[in-house]
């Protein structure tokens, strides 16, 4: 038996335990750095073998050669990491989604600004003193002043979601330019990694570390890309990932694809693959979310590029078919005298479209018949002793109590003002705020439970690093003792004559 074969394996467990003692200090260090992985030693009994002598030896004499560092591993649970990818992809969606609604609710409050119900009442107090003569023309005023009125807060209104639409792609820019970033970060992570387990597997002088800090980085990513979109990933065998995005190939080893922002001809938007033109598909993320609010146009959707979802164009929908309303009315309440002989029943024209054919909350105006008179609505109406008909302005006030059919829903102006506000604006923002916070939950509940496995513990540490110092102390105290047999051995056995 070789004498010196148990100070070998002294040595062997001193070197094995002062790596563990370091790996210990490095988790302590990284406790607090984002996306760090606790990492462990990976150790081996030596083997005992003697197949490559001539003669088969006695095994029993080769045995207690200590312990063998095999590498440095990282604690992850590959099932975690994968449900805590799905559930950020619903967190994703539904903060996005809440993010662009609490943006369209201030741009629509009715309740802390004035806005349609103020200015509606406003018109409606000004053909309420006209009804009752008080003088006609200064009573005229005030009616065109309040029509001016109701019409400033449609087109303001309209401005404001547009630029609530514009806003929402110009984020959603910056998000594609982010996801693109990561895309070509994880193919580059990728071939450093494949480049890093090649050098540990062919040199032999080399102890198998592994790339555990660009491990980290990788599944950093990967962890915040699940926020963007619903993605599956695929180790390969030399250490490599496959990213899918809905079934979608975005990265493969080291090739990878980029995704790019379209401004389609019906003023909607894509997400499309940069190489193919093809569109993106999506079932979750944040990125799926900017589409559905910026081209969401809720039932009435036809176009292709149109989702049924409630966004931007579904509540400028909402306006327009008030203005439309508003229009339709209006321009027909106040009669024109017909000339003698004509049936025609003609009426006078109280608001415009700007020359477009569709009325919308955008091009509403006063037409012009009326902003240059504002007496326009009295003319024909004063008769010769100066007292004024007020047949047509009480039919113009009794505008303000019809049922009209609006979108989704029958009922009057304000009925119609307070539905939008409540139950389709109110309860989008509180439908949207609810899931994601259970989703939060959700996915901070598996967080947690992923961190417990894979986060870095002071408890667990301390305790490791106890037991590798006392697992050191022993090995040194075992190297003493087998410096001292060996003195005997040498110093004091075999002397001759004694």
């Amino acid at each position: 038996m070789n004498s010196f074969m148990g100070i070998e394996t002294a040595k062997r467990g001193l070197a094995a335990n002062q790596v563990a003692l370091n790996i210990v200090g490095n988790n302590i260090a990284n406790i607090s750095t984002e996306g760090y992985t606790r990492q462990r030693v990976d150790t081996v009994s030596m083997a005992v073998s003697g197949h490559n002598s001539r003669y088969a030896p006695n095994q029993a004499s080769l045995a207690g050669q200590g312990v063998m560092v095999n590498g440095i591993g990282q604690v992850r649970d590959p099932f975690l990491d994968k449900r805590y990818r799905d559930e950020a992809a619903d967190v994703g969606y539904y903060e996005k989604a809440y993010e662009i609604m609490s943006d369209i609710e201030p741009a629509l409050d009715e309740y802390s600004s004035s806005g349609l119900k103020d200015a509606l009442a406003g018109l409606s107090d000004a053909l309420n003193d006209l009804s009752r003569n008080a003088d006609q023309t200064v009573n005229a005023n005030i009616v065109l002043t309040a029509a001016k009125n109701i019409v400033q807060v449609l087109n303001n209104l309209d401005a404001k979601l547009d630029d609530v639409r514009e806003q929402q792609i110009y984020g959603l820019q910056v998000d594609i330019d982010e996801v693109d970033g990561m895309l070509k970060r994880i193919a580059d992570l990728n071939k450093a990694i494949n480049q890093e387990i090649f050098a540990s597997s062919v040199n032999a002088n080399v102890k198998n570390y592994g790339p555990n800090e660009l491990l980290d980085e990788r599944n950093l990513l990967i962890d915040k890309l699940a926020k963007y979109a619903d993605i599956n990933v695929n180790s390969n065998a030399d250490g490599s990932v496959i990213i899918l995005v809905n079934g979608q190939v975005a990265v493969d080893g080291t090739d990878y694809k980029t995704i790019n922002l379209v401004r389609n001809a019906d003023n909607t938007v894509s997400v499309t693959w940069m190489e193919t033109g093809e569109a993106l598909k999506l079932d979750s993320g944040s990125l799926k979310a900017s589409l559905a609010m910026i081209n969401g146009r809720g039932p009435d959707a036809s176009g292709v590029n149109e989702t049924y979802d409630k966004g931007v164009p579904y509540f400028k929908d909402i306006l327009n078919s008030f203005a439309s309303n508003l229009v339709s009315e209006f321009n027909h309440v106040l009669q024109i005298a017909p000339k003698p002989g004509d049936t025609k029943i003609e009426y006078k024209k109280l608001f415009s479209s700007g020359g477009e054919n569709i009325v919308t909350a955008g091009n509403i105006e006063i037409s012009d018949e009326w902003i240059k008179d504002p007496a326009y609505i009295i003319d024909g109406y004063l008769a010769t002793d100066g007292s004024f008909d007020n047949t047509f302005v009480l039919a113009a006030l009794s505008i303000f109590d019809k049922t009209l059919n609006f979108k989704g829903i029958s009922g009057t102006f304000e009925e119609y003002v307070n539905f939008y506000n409540t139950s389709e604006v109110g309860q989008q923002v509180l439908f949207f705020k609810g899931r994601y916070e259970t989703a939060s939950t959700v996915s901070e509940d598996l967080l947690d439970r992923r961190d417990a496995v894979s986060a870095v513990s002071l408890d667990e540490e301390g305790a490791n690093l106890m037991q590798y110092q006392k697992a050191y102390n022993a090995m040194a105290r075992l190297m003493t003792a087998l410096d001292e047999a060996l003195d005997v051995l040498i110093n004091r056995t075999g002397l001759v004559g004694r």
